[in-house]
């Protein structure tokens, strides 16, 4: 079969990664059964006899093709054509892996592999970096352990998007910490605290917590903390400006009667920042969310037109709110 995978270089590396640990399980093997091509060098005659060759003291064999758009894209009609016939001849036993870079559906390589998906002949994966806001990270994360053999909750899942952000070999090491520590269990809120609790974001975290509970008190020592790790007050105030639009838009929605999962679908985000939300927007007023977002705004051009200075602008925010 034919795999197309373009996108993201960290996570379509990690789907070839995949892919070999599921058709070369010997490592000890694997050099006799894999090869790379360059596109920039593909000859047809040369990869249709490799992917005639049997596999060796094995089941299956691979074969990369690395940045193969360029060339497809300048080559002529006959020579595409000798291409899509390689392709979809491809015996049983060969898999032919295209690496690309994000391919637009009006690339002519994108075409002549979506043709090969409709025939059953080709898979195309389109591997893109998962964003925070829309929730999609957090829907990575679980994806991503369940791919390791463990589980997770959604919370615990939102939890570690919260403290490690959107770096995602940052995240693999963390998921791969996490499921061999829980060995089994599902990994939970408790497990992330335990084992992710040291870095920054963590305690960042903590702060917006805080700071929405009401604890003043907790929420500036928390800051000074942050800041003698060298944390930026500008990190800080963005995320404190983060969990009040939350706020703001949790209270209002729910006023109108949604529901917890209706409100995370509306606002695109995960359900554990809603429920925690759901929680403490009783204690609120909507008129005093509206008066601390714009205290927020407030200190943020002050503290970008130079009126003030950085960490004690966020200071006085933060024991004001």
């Amino acid at each position: 079969m034919l795999h197309l995978f373009h996108g993201d270089p960290y996570l379509r590396r990690k789907e070839l990664d995949r892919l070999l640990q599921e058709k070369l399980p010997d490592p000890s093997l694997r050099d006799l059964n894999f090869t790379r091509t360059e596109g920039s060098r593909l000859e047809w005659a040369a990869l249709e006899e490799e992917c005639r060759s049997l596999p060796m003291l094995g089941e299956s064999r691979v074969i990369l093709v690395d940045s193969l758009a360029p060339r497809w894209q300048k080559e002529g009609d006959a020579w595409r054509k000798r291409g899509v016939a390689c392709f979809s001849r491809l015996p049983e036993s060969t898999e032919v892996v295209i690496l690309e870079d994000t391919l637009s559906g009006g690339h002519p390589l994108h075409r002549a592999v979506v043709n090969l998906v409709s025939e059953g002949k080709a898979e195309e994966k389109l591997l893109q970096t998962p964003g925070i806001r829309d929730g999609s990270l957090v829907r990575w994360i679980v994806d991503r352990v369940r791919a390791q053999g463990g589980d997770i909750s959604g919370g615990a899942a939102a939890m570690l998007a919260a403290f490690v952000g959107s770096s995602l070999q940052r995240l693999d090491q963390e998921i791969e910490k996490l499921v061999t520590y829980a060995d089994g269990e599902r990994i939970t809120k408790e497990h992330i605290a335990l084992l992710v609790r040291d870095t920054q974001a963590a305690r960042i975290f903590d702060l917006t917590d805080a700071v929405s509970a009401g604890r003043r008190g907790s929420a500036v020592r928390l800051y000074r903390q942050l800041l003698a790790e060298g944390e930026t007050p500008l990190r800080v105030l963005n995320m404190i400006a983060r969990q009040y639009r939350i706020l703001i838009s949790v209270k209002s929605l729910s006023e109108k009667g949604m529901r917890e999962k209706e409100i995370a679908s509306d606002l695109g985000i995960a359900r554990y920042p809603v429920k925690k939300a759901l929680g403490e927007v009783h204690r609120f007023t909507y008129e005093r969310l509206i008066t601390a977002y714009d205290l927020i705004l407030e200190t943020d051009i002050a503290i970008k037109t130079g009126g003030m200075d950085h960490e004690v602008a966020v200071e006085l925010l933060i024991a004001s709110l």
